[in-house]
């Protein structure tokens, strides 16, 4: 969000370390409460509760909502051929949900041992930590939150 947000031109662009207590923890230390409302941009479904979270030390939160992410209940054909197949190295989860989405997948299409073939890359530790509810060749996590980091774990050359 941070990237796009300075690709978009904003000049102040502070980012925190990928989930919604450290955001919450960025706001109460650099905002004050007195100096207005905050807009709270985001997806109907929310990892955490950022807004009782600030609305507790004084601020006031403005929600809006500005899209809804459905969860897929399958993997495309391709996709799922060609992890019957063992043709795939990786996977990239960038969010929580995502990750639940294809373990309860995987489970469901009887692909779990497929699975252990396979390194996921996670953006963040608590996204790693709903991958890790299926076995994985190896689970790997930036040290910064952020897509180049995500990218730079790959050993693509």
């Amino acid at each position: 969000t941070a990237e796009v947000a300075i690709e978009l031109g904003y000049s102040t662009v502070e980012s925190a370390d990928g989930d919604w207590l450290a955001l919450s923890a960025l706001v109460k230390r650099r905002l004050d409460c007195n100096n207005g409302p905050l807009l709270h941009a985001s997806g109907l479904a929310v990892a955490g509760d950022i807004e009782g979270s600030l609305s507790a030390d004084g601020f006031e939160v403005k929600k809006a909502v500005l899209y809804e992410a459905k969860s897929a209940d399958s993997f495309t054909s391709v996709a799922e051929e060609n992890l019957r197949a063992g043709k795939l190295d990786a996977v990239l989860f960038f969010s929580a949900r995502t990750a639940e989405t294809f373990v309860n997948i995987a489970t469901e299409s009887s692909l779990l041992e497929n699975c252990k073939l396979l390194e996921a890359f996670c953006l963040s530790p608590n996204i790693a930590e709903v991958a890790n509810k299926i076995d994985w060749l190896r689970v790997r996590v930036p040290l910064r939150p952020t897509r180049d980091a995500l990218y730079q774990l790959l050993d693509i050359n």
